[in-house]
């Protein structure tokens, strides 16, 4: 690689650290501006840096201040690139200001020197050909709070030499970034690619009133292990980031949830909740509540209802109904699992060994210990015999309309009048199936993640018809079964978690069949830049490839875009293929040797 002297172009927050970093990591740094007063406010930002490195990296005060003491400053370009190896463009997102900077920068800086642009905006292939060397021209996209969430997104046109291309990826991993390559020009390039759509999935879930901040975030943090929500981030992202996206994108015909979205951000804006730059977002700064462990107890509001449930019906076989089960008999209550034949018992039967022994792992008990909850389930494939005396009902057949309705009608003929019921249902609306109940009003929903124990999260969700009595009852019951409950207070299909994460992985694997980039890099850029624990592509192999097509499925009807068809015939040839993920050992990744995110060279 060549490339030693580096001239970054702006002095903005994202500009300072791109130039900062790349001092840190021994290169020659020119930050450029218009004018002295723009460098000057550049300097002060680069200073404070010094700060965050110092406590957020295994570095010393000498290293960072030699870091900050040795970048350079200037206000004419000709000067500032006159030696430059690559100039990294980050001035503001305004068309002429980008052509007039490429058309003055081509001019003036040597043959040798490659252009990149850091827009989050516009496609590379928008000014090439102005810079008037667009075999040099790429762009180099950094995430915010770059020494932390190293994403050197290198994406090329078609124009762009492999050499050119090669040397940016070794730049990017020179300078500390984890380079991901990008092999066609993706608005948005990976990473916002994939979080706009999944901010957008919680904001609809805020601005229609479905549920709150703190609800949604610690759902998802429950939910996925990851650092924060997607609120936590978008306050990493910037408030006025975001409302510049949302009024780039708005239209005459935008729904109501989004206009109320764009006015809680301008309102914010206005307040100067900028978010973790200014010290306040939907979070207060430097000590933001996701961070402690208060964070996921239960609300007072929660904590002080009460049920008087004790005998539970689980009705199902698969995997989500012995999770369940299990999960209730810890909580002493006594549980009855019901399915419709002896083969289909003996299914739930082994689903639940296999689920003793992640429990026994999870909370690291002994056999004695598990075997005695898993005794308090008794197992009955006569429906009237499994729901006598019951207090709740809670369905985790098949999420089928067909399936659910033929259940219920069999159980409003021996279900006792005093008895709730609840279904775990994933995709449908519990309201289209309430009815069959005979009892909506004491009718809900109750959705547990996968892997309850270790996501231990319970999205309480009305139907069409509960009583608050109901749903406050569901709540508590949730709560004395160990969970961190997460209220709905409308009906929403996929409640909060799966809202949030359908438009990820979708977003995820359009960005595979266009070819954009492959799963590894489409992951590592979700893991790095989110920090989050898995990426879009581990999320599917997790919840199984054929809930993700059944997921999906509903997204592509609605859709006229090819890439949406793609994406559910890769789903179906892989469902087809029996690659369906962690359940089968192979997915979009092979399992053979443990789970390859996680190994410590996967984000290198």
């Amino acid at each position: 690689m060549d490339i030693k002297n580096v001239v970054v172009a702006g002095g903005g927050v994202l500009d300072s650290q791109i130039a900062f970093q790349s001092s840190f990591h021994d290169f020659n740094v020119t930050v450029y501006d218009i004018n002295d007063d723009a460098l000057g406010k550049a300097k002060d930002r680069l200073s404070d840096l010094r700060k965050r490195y110092v406590e957020d990296l295994d570095t010393t005060q000498e290293k960072v201040d030699e870091a900050f003491n040795t970048i350079q400053y200037k206000s004419d370009i000709a000067e500032a690139a006159a030696d430059a190896d690559i100039v990294i463009e980050a001035i503001p997102e305004v068309v002429d200001i980008k052509k007039d900077f490429y058309k003055n920068l081509g001019e003036s800086a040597p043959d040798k020197t490659i252009f990149a642009t850091n827009s989050s905006t516009f496609k590379p292939s928008d000014y090439k050909d102005i810079s008037g060397r667009p075999e040099k021209f790429l762009a180099l996209h950094f995430a915010n709070e770059i020494w932390l969430r190293n994403t050197g997104e290198v994406m090329r046109t078609p124009d762009t030499s492999d050499e050119i291309f090669d040397e940016v990826l070794d730049f990017a991993k020179a300078i500390g970034m984890v380079p991901l390559p990008i092999y066609r020009e993706q608005p948005g390039y990976i990473l916002n690619s994939l979080l706009v759509p999944f901010s957008g999935g919680a904001a609809y879930l805020l601005a229609s009133e479905t549920s709150d901040v703190k609800t949604i975030d610690k759902t998802w943090m429950r939910a996925t292990h990851d650092e924060h929500g997607p609120f936590g981030m978008n306050d990493i992202v910037g408030t006025n980031t975001q409302l510049n996206i949302r009024k780039s994108r708005e239209t005459d015909q935008d729904p109501e949830w989004a206009k109320n979205y764009t006015k809680i951000l301008q309102d914010m804006v206005d307040s100067d909740k900028l978010g973790k730059v200014g010290g306040k977002g939907f979070y207060n700064y430097p000590d933001p509540e996701y961070t402690e462990d208060a964070f996921f107890d239960n609300t007072k509001d929660v904590e002080d209802l009460s049920h008087d449930f004790k005998n539970i019906a689980v009705a199902g076989s698969g995997l989500t109904a012995a999770q369940v089960a299990l999960q209730v008999a810890s909580g002493d209550f006594n549980v009855t699992l019901y399915s419709e034949s002896e083969d289909d018992i003996q299914t739930v039967k082994d689903h639940i060994e296999t689920a003793k022994k992640a429990y026994k792992d999870y909370f690291d008990v002994d056999d004695d210990k598990v075997n005695a909850i898993a005794e308090r389930i008794n197992y009955h494939t006569n429906i009237a015999d499994a729901t006598q005396d019951v207090d709740l009902v809670i369905e985790a057949v098949a999420d089928d309309k067909e399936t659910k309705e033929h259940f219920y009608n069999k159980l409003s003929e021996v279900l006792n009048d005093d008895a709730y019921i609840v279904t775990s249902t994933a995709t449908l609306r519990p309201s289209d199936f309430e009815d069959a109940t005979g009892r909506p009003e004491k009718f809900a929903a109750l959705r547990i993640v996968n892997s309850i124990w270790n996501s231990n999260v319970g999205q309480v969700m009305v139907a069409g018809q509960t009583t608050e009595d109901t749903f406050n009852k569901v709540l508590a019951f949730a709560r004395d079964i160990n969970l961190v409950v997460a209220p709905l207070h409308k009906e929403q299909p996929g409640y909060i978690v799966n809202r949030i994460m359908t438009p990820l992985i979708q977003a995820g694997a359009k960005l595979l069949v266009k070819e954009v980039a492959d799963k590894e890099t489409i992951d590592k850029t979700w893991m790095i830049g989110f920090h989050a624990n898995q990426g879009p592509f581990a999320i599917m192999d997790m919840i199984g490839l054929d809930n993700a097509l059944e997921i999906l499925k509903p997204v592509a009807e609605a859709s006229d875009d090819e890439e949406d068809q793609k994406v559910i015939q890769l789903l179906e040839d892989k469902v087809n293929n029996n690659e369906l993920g962690l359940a089968t050992g192979k997915g979009f990744y092979d399992y053979s040797d443990g789970k390859p995110y996680f190994k410590d060279d996967f984000l290198k």
